[in-house]
């Protein structure tokens, strides 16, 4: 029993980085330490790019990997019209598992009406294969292409995957997805006769530095000093949330109980989607731009690279 190893290994605080998953386990170590009357201080402190943590605005991580996005969907759409005569339709697979507040992230690159990215399919919303089908071949009819975002956890009216082998990760209770932009791809190509292709942003999308939010990185450091605080007020069995920005020494934060949080998934609102045109709403760009800090501050200018 984890409790009982900690305390033989006097370990009086313990603090738990990471997402929904994390909280969870969390919770229950919390839980069994206080069953045994066991003094640990278990500490839950959130970070995650999935934003899925429950009772908080977002979490540590998202911002910088939504900025990634961003930026990708915007160069990737820029490629896509450059090669439309050649090549019709991009499906762009993201991550985020059962929510889609990263695959959202993707419309901050739509500049106009006619722009890419022209479809975004979120895992909160039933997939109409059919209705993707009319919906893309309309698209590429009027505007000679067409860039579709998916989330990697979509799934049908009877909560099927799209497409998607679902791999369980061994007695942890946690999945990983994968596949859903290969299947549409084929079905696209198949049944419009279009030449379709995957783009899958894989690993780069949770560490890729260059695109990193500055805000998103003075908050990290805020809210890991926070767990520590909480750790030795002996506010174990908690979650610590960050209140506002504040110099380090007068950090302000709250403690949430794991019991709220820990087991559930914070998704995407209706207020930020809209299931009709399968674009974010104005509200959701409002909530998100802030967070992401200056644009492209980060990326390798030419006039900086010094020839040897």
């Amino acid at each position: 029993q984890i409790p009982r190893l900690l305390a033989d290994l006097h370990v009086d605080y313990l603090l738990l980085i990471g997402g929904n998953g994390t909280m969870f386990a969390s919770k229950i170590i919390a839980e069994k330490a206080q069953e045994t009357g066991l003094e640990t201080q278990v500490i839950g402190v959130p970070k995650t790019v999935d934003n899925d943590i429950m009772s908080i605005d977002h979490t540590p991580g998202y911002a910088s990997a939504a900025k990634y996005i961003a930026q990708a969907t915007l160069d990737i759409g820029l490629d896509l019209w450059s090669m439309r005569t050649f090549e019709q339709v991009r499906i762009l697979e993201i991550m985020g598992r059962n929510v889609g507040w990263l695959a959202a992230a993707a419309g901050l690159a739509k500049a106009d009406n006619n722009g890419a990215p022209h479809l975004i399919y979120l895992p909160e919303v039933a997939f109409d294969e059919d209705e993707f089908i009319n919906d893309l071949d309309l698209i590429v009819k009027q505007q000679g292409y067409a860039l579709v975002v998916v989330g990697e956890g979509i799934r049908d009216k009877n909560n099927n995957c799209i497409g998607n082998t679902l791999f369980s990760e061994v007695n942890s209770g946690s999945h990983t997805y994968g596949g859903a932009a290969n299947y549409l791809t084929t079905k696209v190509s198949q049944v419009l006769n279009l030449r379709a292709r995957v783009q899958d942003l894989g690993m780069a999308q949770r560490c890729f530095y260059p695109a990193r939010s500055e805000i998103d990185e003075q908050e990290a450091y805020l809210i890991g000093r926070a767990g520590v605080k909480a750790a030795v007020t002996r506010l174990g069995g908690s979650m610590v949330n960050i209140l506002d920005i504040t110099p380090p020494e007068s950090v302000k934060f709250s403690a949430i109980p794991l019991v709220r949080i820990g087991g559930k998934e914070k998704q995407v609102p209706e207020k930020f989607y809209d299931k009709q045109t399968k674009q974010v709403t104005k509200e959701f760009v409002t909530w998100l731009r802030p967070l992401l800090g200056q644009w492209n501050s980060n990326y390798l200018r030419l006039d900086e690279i010094n020839l040897v």
